[in-house]
């Protein structure tokens, strides 16, 4: 995992040196809301989790109207879950369960003043908790055991400039591979991130 980190910040600090030296280069500080949710829950009713994330992005232009544009942000993702007794028996508990990444999205920007964007994504775990209580009993769990270290997204979203210097844009970032390491294995369902994503950013 630390090697997958040294190459992706080298991959962005390459890339940050190439667009120095074009007579045009943007960097930037970007910061806002996430709502997420997994694909499927196992035993439970699930809903969105709010969490934010803040970070950094490069826009690099290519052409008059399309940009390459890297990012590097820190993100709070996860859901919340509901536990009840079927069918339609009492509440047994809640929880919430929070994963933090570095995520490092590789983008393709289209347009200037309404913009569109799509690209892959590679997140790297920082931590994964759950807490909440079940049946009256104190649930405080580390996951990161349990959690792969390497999340792959898909990322599709729209900017709109407010002017020279700051941006609104929202995204949907579709996770591509399982969250945990049994995913998909036995009594498990396949469990991926699912992300909209919304940010301010600003141009220095």
């Amino acid at each position: 995992m630390k090697r997958i980190l040294v190459v992706l910040i080298s991959m962005v600090v390459i890339s940050m040196s190439t667009a120095a030296q074009d007579k045009k280069p943007s960097f930037g500080v970007k910061a806002g809301l996430n709502l997420s949710i997994f694909s499927a829950s196992i035993n439970s009713e699930s809903s969105w989790l709010p969490g934010f994330h803040i970070g950094f992005y490069l826009k690099q232009p290519l052409s008059e109207k399309i940009y390459f544009r890297p990012e590097l942000y820190y993100s709070i993702q996860g859901q919340k879950d509901k536990y009840i007794q079927p069918p339609n028996g009492p509440t047994l508990g809640n929880t919430t369960t929070k994963l933090s990444y570095v995520n490092v999205p590789l983008l393709f920007e289209f347009g200037n003043k309404v913009s569109f964007q799509a690209g892959p994504q590679v997140g790297l775990l920082l931590s994964a908790k759950e807490s909440g209580t079940i049946l009256n009993q104190q649930i405080d769990d580390d996951l990161k055991g349990i959690t792969k270290g390497v999340d792959f997204s898909f990322v599709l979203g729209t900017g709109i400039r407010l002017g020279d210097d700051l941006s609104l844009g929202a995204r949907i970032n579709l996770g591509l591979s399982e969250i945990f390491d049994d995913s998909g294995d036995g009594d498990f369902p396949s469990i991926k991130n699912r992300v909209f994503h919304f940010y301010l950013g600003y141009r220095f």
